[in-house]
């Protein structure tokens, strides 16, 4: 929660600065998304995410842009695996708050309708996910809570179509890298309580972003 009011107040200097008051300047919202939950027990794919990251960018030089961002994931996840004979399966809610701090070029291919759109960002996450299991074969059940923070950054390129001057949207593909750990614990009654960590470094395509962006 600071940290959401944090970048809220950024937003808000860099709209009033001084710097940016004669240059161009958008509010764009993150309309869909295709993202993996890697909190999920079960390999459960690219889930779909509406409306759930809010940008602020502005020109900073002719086409380059300083973006800061702030997103919010929630979802009710149907953790399943279906062509599993030995499987947990259930249902959680999963949240996540995304910070992000970056820089956007845009390159006109056609002036005033298309242009190609390169960027850069920095980020920093924080997740959870509650949820219930059971199954195996000796079927049990238990209660799952995970925690995980995530920094690292990820590069993009897109195609931006302007509608008119000050409406467009962008059609964005990613590669991250990227740190997580993840941190849970499992609850069963009558069972002593069963704690885990587990951190990893790799990298991940998000193969899908469309934002939709507002200028003034």
């Amino acid at each position: 929660m600071k940290s959401s009011l944090f970048i809220i107040l950024v937003l808000l200097v860099f709209v009033k600065s001084p710097l940016l008051a004669q240059n161009q300047q958008q509010f764009s919202i993150s309309a869909y998304s295709l993202h993996p939950v890697e909190e999920a027990m079960n390999d459960i794919g690219y889930q779909s995410f509406f409306a759930n990251k809010l940008y602020y960018q502005g020109e900073i030089a002719d086409g380059l842009y300083g973006i800061l961002g702030i997103g919010l994931k929630r979802k009710m996840i149907e953790d399943i695996c279906e062509h599993c004979a030995d499987a947990f399966n259930g249902s959680g809610q999963f949240n996540k708050v995304q910070l992000e701090l970056g820089v956007l070029q845009e390159i006109p291919i056609e002036p005033q309708a298309v242009s190609f759109i390169g960027a850069v960002h920095f980020y920093y996450a924080s997740g959870k996910y509650d949820s219930q299991f059971s199954g195996g074969f000796v079927f049990r059940q238990f209660e799952r809570t995970e925690e995980s923070t995530e920094i690292g950054a990820f590069g993009q390129v897109g195609v931006a179509f302007y509608f008119t001057p000050n409406l467009n949207a962008m059609v964005l593909t990613s590669v991250a890298a990227r740190n997580i750990n993840r941190r849970g614990t499992d609850f069963q009654l009558g069972v002593p309580n069963t704690s885990y960590e587990i951190a990893n470094f790799g990298l991940l395509w998000l193969p899908l972003e469309v934002r939709v962006g507002f200028g003034f």
